[in-house]
């Protein structure tokens, strides 16, 4: 994906939402690097996107599920 293409932005939206929207799980409570709160966590298939307790898009991860941040919380 291109970042100057409008259209691949719109695309990476797009990707987003269909993550958060149609999620497998939810982990709540994540610590992540530079939050001072803990995140959510929304789980499709192997990909993640983390969001703030704002509901605010932090990242998307693939193959989140595999990291160790994720998998800690998962535990819990």
């Amino acid at each position: 994906m291109d970042v100057s293409s409008e259209s691949d932005r719109k695309e990476f939206i797009k990707m987003i939402n269909n993550l958060v929207e149609n999620h497998d799980s939810i982990i709540r409570n994540v610590n992540w690097r530079g939050q001072t709160d803990t995140v959510i966590a929304y789980v499709k298939g192997d990909d993640v996107v983390l969001v703030n307790k704002n509901n605010e898009f932090i990242t998307i991860l693939k193959g989140g599920i595999n990291n160790a941040r994720i998998k800690n919380a998962r535990k819990q």
